[in-house]
């Protein structure tokens, strides 16, 4: 039963996470439109690159704040769902985040700061998750009841 509930916080912590990537992405699309949307062959990495570099830096910011929010609630849903393993489950999790956004990054050329944010910020984020909902045993030694 344990093993069941295990894999039903990994499945809902994903699909989360993916939800999560997409609302916010589409929001920074909302918030940030691209100015000349053109049809690009995927495989055209110069003008892959000429297009992320046209985009204001708000549009980027939008992505790696997908990235860390998805990480985040992901991470939050196992967690919740969980009852054993809950931060191996949450950091699972954050490594499939991480996974997801390395692929964008190698697929289409990202700024620097924007590769350094989308993998030290998701991982800051489930760290967050873990450290504020996985229960820790008590240390040893008297306590008082």
């Amino acid at each position: 039963m344990n093993i069941l509930r295990s894999l039903a916080a990994l499945v809902v912590g994903i699909l989360v996470t993916g939800l999560v990537v997409v609302g916010v992405e589409t929001l920074g699309h909302q918030l940030f439109p691209a100015k000349n949307p053109v049809a690009m062959d995927p495989g055209d990495v110069g003008a892959m690159r000429d297009f992320v570099r046209s985009l204001p830096t708000g549009a980027l910011g939008f992505v790696v704040a997908a990235w860390t929010l998805g990480a985040f609630f992901g991470s939050v849903a196992a967690i919740r769902i969980a009852r054993s393993h809950q931060a191996i489950l949450a950091w699972v999790i954050g490594g499939l985040t991480l996974a997801m956004a390395g692929v964008a990054m190698w697929q289409i050329p990202h700024p620097a700061w924007m590769m350094a944010a989308g993998v030290v910020l998701p991982l800051v984020a489930v760290g967050v998750a873990v450290r504020w909902l996985v229960p820790r045993p008590l240390a040893p030694g008297p306590h008082i009841s």
